[in-house]
């Protein structure tokens, strides 16, 4: 391993522990000639810079609801065949991987709107989805996110415990001596 390696291997690392944002472009394809006409004279943007932040908690639960709305075994239904499983996702749930890029790339209360979802609708290749969508999916951070849940149950099973134990006791006032 070279220098030049190690040192971006650190910088990734370091990136990583700080959740540093992570930027990228859409090159923004013109819609006809007027557009492409605009964008040639610099009056339309010929491309757009997004940075996404780790989810927040209201985000990490809007995407979940959407990625359980699409039904994994019912696709499986469909066939072995890997092409006819991709045209049935594309046909079936297209505007839900959308709708969660557009959700990542917002990533506040407001829903996305129409105009971001065309955007990545319009602009994205498959490959630049793919790579968004898998860095969207690790950043949704679940691991933590399950663990805060399992923390607070185990929390509240050692009060309940705690509680029941403090019941059970018996007051030397009430012993009677």
């Amino acid at each position: 391993m070279d220098k030049s390696t190690a040192y971006e291997t650190l910088a990734n690392v370091a990136d990583t522990v700080i959740d540093k944002a992570y930027t990228f472009e859409i090159i923004i394809v013109p819609q006809n000639k007027l557009h492409a006409w605009l964008q040639k004279r610099g009056l339309m943007p010929k491309k757009k810079v997004f940075s996404i932040r780790p989810i927040v908690a209201g985000n990490l639960f809007r995407i979940s609801k959407l990625l359980l709305s699409i039904n994994y075994d019912e696709l499986k239904k469909t066939g072995t065949n890997a092409i006819d499983l991709f045209h049935r996702m594309v046909t079936d749930h297209s505007e839900t991987l959308w709708t969660i890029c557009a959700i990542a790339i917002q990533n506040n209360r407001q829903e996305p709107s129409k105009k971001l979802i065309r955007l990545i609708r319009d602009n994205l290749s498959s490959q630049e989805m793919f790579q968004l969508l898998a860095y969207v999916l690790d950043k949704m951070d679940s691991q933590n996110f399950l663990s805060s849940i399992i923390l607070i149950r185990g929390l509240n099973v050692q009060e309940s415990a705690e509680k029941k134990t403090e019941l059970n006791e018996v007051s030397p006032l009430s012993q009677g001596s």
